[in-house]
This record gives C-alpha cells, sequence and structure tokens, in this order.
C-alpha cells in the first residue's frame, strides 16, 4: 500500500470523525520572526548524543561475535555440548546489562534495563544506552547473547533496490508530516516540530522534563515554535496504547495537552483506571471521557501515526522533525534550539554593531527601520 492510500484510508477510520488542527496558543500577539534588535546568536553546537549510541550500537555488533565467548561461554565451544539448566529472566538480564556496560561500552555509558520479556523460546531485552534503546536477546541458559533480529519469513531487502530515502535527509515539504493532530502554539509559527513520542518511554518523559519546557518558554510562547504531537506507542510498553487514546479522547473535549502533560508527569501510573481518574482530576466529562477510551474510538487513529512516523523514518521515540529535519533521542535543549534558530534564520546571522541595533525600534509589535545615512 502507498503512503497516499494510507492516508486516503485514514478518512475512513471506524468511529473517526475528521478534526481541524485544533491549536493550544499562547496568550501573545503575533510577533514578526526576524528581529534584529533581539538578535541572540545560536546556541554553540554540540557533539550529538547520538553519536555516543552509534558508536556503541558499532562496538556491541563487532564485539558481541568476539568478546561474548569469553563473557557467557557460550555451549557451542563443545561439539558435544548440551545445554545448561536455564536461568531465570532476570538473571538473564542482570549479566547481559553487566557483560553490556563493564566490557562493550565506554566507560561511563549509561546503560540500564528498559523491558524484558520471553519471547520465541529466548529472552527479549530492551537495554537502554544513553539516550538510545537496543534490542537484545538472551538465549534461555543465560549463555548467549545476541543484538537485533531478522525475520526469515520476510527478509529485509538490502539490494538499495526501491529503498527510500535516507532518514537524514530533510522533507522537502513538512506539511506532508502533519494530520489532524494537535498542535501547541501559534498555527503560523514559521517553524514547525512535529514530535513522535510514546507516554511511556523514559526518554521521552526526559525530554519532556527537560527540553520541552524549555522549548515552550523560548519559542512557542514567543510565536516562533509550533508542537504537533503524534503518537509512536512502543510494543513493548503495554500501557502506551491506550495512553495515546486517552490523549486523544480528551483532545475532543479541548484538553489534549492537559492531559499530554498529566501523562507524562505520571509515567508510572497509565493504567485504565489511572487513565479515567486522571480524566475526572482534568474536569472533563467523565461519562463521554470513559465511553470513548473504552470504545477504542482512536485506537486505529494512533495506529496510523505510529505507521506514518515509521514511513518517514522514525525507529524509536522520541523522534522530532524541525521543518521538515529528522532528529532522535531526549536531546538537550542547545542542540535542538540551534536547528530551530538555522530555521528562523538566525544561526547564519552575525550579531548587530551597535549602530545597527540602534537602527531599529520595535513599536506595538511592528519593526521600524531607520535610514543610517543622514
Amino acid at each position: 500500500m502507498t503512503h497516499e492510500e494510507e492516508h486516503t484510508g485514514s478518512h475512513e477510520r471506524q468511529s473517526h470523525e475528521h478534526r481541524e488542527h485544533r491549536s493550544e496558543t499562547a496568550s501573545h500577539e503575533h510577533r514578526p520572526v526576524h528581529r534584529p534588535h533581539e538578535h541572540r546568536p545560536a546556541p554553540a553546537r554540540q557533539r550529538p548524543k547520538s553519536n555516543v549510541w552509534m558508536f556503541a550500537a558499532i562496538f556491541i555488533a563487532g564485539a558481541l561475535l568476539m568478546s561474548l565467548f569469553f563473557h557467557f561461554k557460550p555451549a557451542f565451544t563443545d561439539c558435544s555440548s548440551k545445554s545448561t539448566n536455564p536461568v531465570s529472566l532476570d538473571v538473564a538480564s542482570k549479566n547481559a546489562l553487566a557483560v553490556i556496560k563493564n566490557s562493550l561500552v565506554p566507560e561511563g555509558t549509561a546503560v540500564n534495563l528498559l523491558n524484558s520479556s520471553e519471547k520465541n523460546g529466548v529472552y527479549n531485552l530492551q537495554i537502554g544506552i544513553d539516550e538510545e534503546s537496543v534490542e537484545v536477546y538472551v538465549s534461555p541458559d543465560g549463555k548467549l547473547m545476541f543484538t537485533g533480529s531478522i525475520d526469515l519469513d520476510n527478509p529485509p531487502d538490502i539490494s538499495g533496490a526501491g529503498a527510500s530515502a535516507s532518514a537524514a535527509e530533510p522533507i522537502d515539504d513538512p506539511d506532508v508530516l502533519l494530520d489532524d493532530d494537535e498542535i501547541k502554539g501559534d498555527p503560523d509559527a514559521p517553524v514547525t516540530i512535529v514530535e513522535f513520542s510514546d507516554f511511556e518511554c523514559p526518554y521521552c518523559g526526559m525530554f519532556y522534563q527537560q527540553a520541552y519546557q524549555q522549548i515552550l518558554s523560548e519559542y512557542v510562547d514567543e510565536g516562533l515554535v509550533k508542537i504537533v504531537f503524534r503518537d509512536y506507542p512502543l510494543p513493548f510498553h503495554e500501557d502506551a496504547q491506550k495512553a495515546a487514546e486517552a490523549a486523544e479522547c480528551a483532545g475532543d473535549q479541548g484538553k489534549f495537552y492537559d492531559m499530554h502533560d498529566m501523562l507524562f508527569e505520571n509515567q508510572d501510573s497509565l493504567s485504565v483506571s489511572d487513565l479515567k481518574k486522571y480524566a475526572k482530576e482534568l474536569g472533563l466529562n467523565t461519562a463521554k471521557f470513559n465511553d470513548c477510551l473504552d470504545s477504542g474510538k482512536y485506537e486505529e487513529e494512533v495506529q496510523m501515526d505510529a505507521a506514518d512516523g515509521s514511513a518517514y523514518g522514525v525507529s524509536g521515540t522520541p523522534a522530532f522533525f524541525v521543518n521538515g529535519r529528522l532528529m532522535e533521542g531526549a536531546l538537550p535543549f542547545d542542540q535542538i534550539a540551534q536547528v530551530i534558530e538555522e530555521e528562523l534564520g538566525y544561526g547564519s546571522l552575525e550579531p548587530l554593531s551597535e549602530e545597527e541595533k540602534a537602527a531599529y525600534e520595535e513599536d506595538d509589535g511592528n519593526v521600524v527601520e531607520y535610514d543610517l545615512e543622514v
């Protein structure tokens, strides 16, 4: 199915009526984008933290084939060896974390267990490395560890034929990223951030607690940036799907971002009963909200968001498109601000001289230019 067919089908979703963009605009008058008299130099470009993960991923991929022989003492070192007694999921998880942290990533790298389960007879672990996550498999006896998996019924096409454009390539028309999702800020803001996120994802919560708040105060409240939130619930987060639906149901009553904030501030409590409690605390019509949530009104809407994200190159959360430029991970404010400033045009400007600053004056929201030549 083509991307256009997906979107055509999205307008025929069960129990889903098309909603126009709904904006929660901060109370302010629109201000001109280019304000030389208030020019702020772009923040210094920082080395992306994802570089740490890129190094770690490459290191793990190569090192696993060799170092795990020594750390896990694999069972196939002897042709006649039999599988030993299985270990518990908890023991396998702890062993895997210890090996990765102590032997496979640079010293000081944050390594933690995000999720664990048994899948197809092996242990499936989601390991967090700095702001990224990696899927790891451990054999039931705790002796072998593998990264990633390949579906043998549907192997990937590595020939390059029909391959989509690189995720690093910006999307020429950022509007294609928009659906009918909620807008935070001025709809006419010159910079659009489309965020694909998961309410249960710890890194999404980290971004919310840190960079998100500063983006609101520095750019959204100033009318320079609008944020469009789209859902990308990860399958191993059991409460993420319903949490996303809860935000959509709250949006029916004009409180999408109120619920959005409530969910990120209570990531450890996202059961259906919790979601209904939050609706009551937010003053929603609980009968309408509960009916919306229980009926699964927005189940397909949420899944279509995730499908769109994958089609655009999203592979994990959080992920952001800043005017079509993809950024991934719980990035620090300065790194996102750098791209915002470039999109606003500030990043390419030199600071104004005192004489140039004196040539401008802001009057009732309008920029008035004075001729320097007398």
